[in-house]
């Protein structure tokens, strides 16, 4: 009750209110109710709950309903919201991290949360910039390709229509340099576009092929860990510096432990997903023919180039792939 009161007399005075009154921070996600990533997003709340002894409390609007992930950092951005959970927006407001989509680069998890490590102050820079405050960043999950006919040749798969989803520049731009051709919907379209006829196959998270349930569409399944897709947590900077310090500290902490706990929850999800889960609700691997996916690797590496600057400068790629070459020689 001490830290609620020494929190709350701070708000009193730095808001020029005339009651010490909680603080409400409105955030928003496109997490689906009653996924494993909208319960962590709820145990964050209560983690800062819990922190501040109720002075500073979390509304979350989840399912998408304030919106797509750019509609939510445009309500951010115009004060109708405090913060977010966001997974491929989060390239958008750390341009970095467009990096991790680049396929082939990375080749593992542990990679993937190392290089998120190395990157999180250029990353926290970005942010600033845009006016707001990191408070957890985490792997959201690797993907893999949801075929509707198994390709026998990377030639089939260049003949198929590859869903990404819109915000996705640096897969989509990837994918078209390497010969595949993309067709970008927003999330509640691409399930009518595959039912139009107008996609093949899905680049998509398990997890997510799951919660939207695309996978229902393909009978065939190619786990790559080729990409990672990071995720973050951010709120509006003026927010955050509006708070006291034991208040930003709880934000912080809550937001770290946010970061792990979804990291680790995403990839035990994904590991069961793709080790039986999905084959038991009618998606099997893809049997491949030999070599088809280092065939597919290499036209990922030769095509890095002619990903545009002005999207993923290449000396960035360039910094990574010095890390992952140092990390790997160890």
């Amino acid at each position: 009750m001490l830290r609620r009161a020494a929190i709350l007399v701070a708000l009193l005075f730095s808001r020029e209110s005339e009651s010490a009154s909680p603080v409400v921070l409105r955030m928003a996600g496109i997490a689906p109710e009653g996924t494993s990533w909208s319960r962590e997003l709820l145990a964050f709340a209560r983690d800062v709950e819990a922190q501040t002894d109720g002075a500073v409390r979390i509304k979350w609007y989840l399912g998408g309903i304030a919106g797509d992930e750019m509609q939510i950092l445009e309500r951010i951005k115009g004060k109708k919201l405090d913060g977010a959970a966001i997974a491929a927006a989060t390239t958008e407001v750390a341009p970095s991290l467009r990096v991790m989509r680049v396929l082939g680069l990375l080749r593992s998890w542990d990679e993937a949360h190392a290089i998120l490590q190395k990157l999180f102050p250029t990353v926290d820079g970005e942010a600033t910039a845009m006016g707001l405050k990191v408070l957890g960043v985490a792997i959201v999950g690797s993907d893999a390709l949801f075929v509707k006919t198994r390709p026998k040749s990377l030639a089939d798969l260049k003949s198929m229509r590859m869903w990404v989803w819109t915000v996705e520049r640096v897969a989509n731009a990837h994918l078209s340099a390497i010969g595949i051709p993309t067709v970008a919907t927003d999330l509640a379209q691409a399930s009518a576009a595959f039912e139009a006829g107008k996609i093949d196959a899905y680049l998509a998270l398990p997890t997510a092929a799951l919660a939207y349930q695309w996978f229902v569409h393909t009978p065939h399944h190619i786990d790559m860990k080729a990409s990672f897709l990071p995720g973050s947590l951010v709120i509006r900077r003026e927010v955050f510096d509006s708070l006291p310090f034991e208040a930003q500290r709880a934000l912080g902490a809550a937001g770290a432990k946010l970061g792990a706990r979804f990291e680790d929850t995403s990839r035990t999800s994904q590991d069961q997903l793709m080790g039986g889960i999905f084959e038991k609700r009618g998606t099997s691997p893809a049997a491949l023919p030999a070599g088809f996916l280092a065939g597919l690797m290499r036209s990922a590496h030769d095509a890095r180039a002619r990903i545009p600057a002005a999207l993923l400068p290449p000396e960035t790629i360039k910094r990574v792939e010095d890390w992952l070459r140092e990390m790997r020689a160890r």
